[in-house]
């Protein structure tokens, strides 16, 4: 048995395209957990159960990645970084520091996003006339001790502010030692 050329040509595109589509395809019964793998390098993401991504490492932000720096003595609001909505804050990594106190001493650091809900009021932390206030996590602060907090997995992203409206984040130093110098450091980026 001879096969047509038009035969020969059909299984040759047909071999074609399942060995270029094959790599892309990903298929995956309902509620089983997915990898996909990327070939070429081998990185590799993954489909949780509860349907987040989770990948090996975060993409380059590029221009949208930033550091952020700030220090207080005393209690108060530390501001860190802020942006204008469209545009959204997320936080990747974030230090606190009480360097050169007593030992034994404390500080309460709160994390806080503030978003502007009406007027025209810069941001200047809790109580500023305007924003609404969410507090995201409490933190103690030892004296003389570093605190890391990382968000390896999903980043800790700040709410929505409306369009034109700032976001500022930044850490309140709420209570404890009223004489402690608290230290932030932190990375983050902004994204749409």
């Amino acid at each position: 048995m001879r096969f047509t050329s038009k035969q020969v040509v059909t299984m040759v595109v047909a071999v074609s395209l399942a060995t270029i589509l094959a790599p892309v395809a990903v298929f995956a019964a309902t509620g089983q957990l997915v990898n996909i793998v990327d070939p070429t390098n081998g990185r590799g993401a993954k489909v949780t159960s509860n349907n987040a991504l989770q990948v090996e490492s975060r993409a380059y932000q590029g221009g949208n990645a930033f550091n952020m720096r700030n220090s207080r003595f005393g209690f108060g609001w530390i501001p860190l970084v802020s942006t204008t909505g469209p545009n959204r804050l997320a936080i990747t990594e974030l230090t606190l520091a009480g360097p050169l106190d007593t030992v034994g001493n404390a500080g309460e650091v709160l994390l806080e996003a503030m978003v502007r809900t009406s007027g025209s009021e810069p941001c200047n932390g809790p109580g500023t006339a305007g924003y609404a206030r969410y507090t995201l996590k409490h933190v103690w602060v030892p004296a003389r001790q570093t605190i890391q907090l990382l968000w390896n997995g999903p980043s800790l992203v700040l709410p929505l502010a409306p369009s034109g409206q700032p976001t500022c984040f930044g850490v309140t130093y709420y209570a404890g030692n009223t004489n402690m110098t608290i230290y932030a450091d932190g990375t983050g980026y902004r994204f749409q």
